[in-house]
């Protein structure tokens, strides 16, 4: 990869990428989801955050596509 396109990327990440920990209240929607869904344990981390932070997921996944 060249310098600039590395530095791009980096610049990206930097400014559009956000580390949520797990908080308590997404903790309790992943064991809701874990309950009353078969999607596995990363799906409902991810599900659950979703819920939580109100966010829009953008998914090509079946199992979280079909969730509602």
């Amino acid at each position: 990869m060249p310098s600039d396109e590395e530095e791009k990327l980096h610049n990206f990440i930097e400014d559009k990428i956000l580390v949520v920990d797990l908080t308590n209240e997404i903790k309790n929607e992943i064991i809701l989801l874990r309950r009353s869904t078969k999607l596995k344990l990363p799906d409902s981390i991810i599900a659950a955050t979703s819920i939580i932070l109100n966010a829009v997921l953008f998914t090509n996944d079946d199992h979280l596509l079909n969730l509602s």
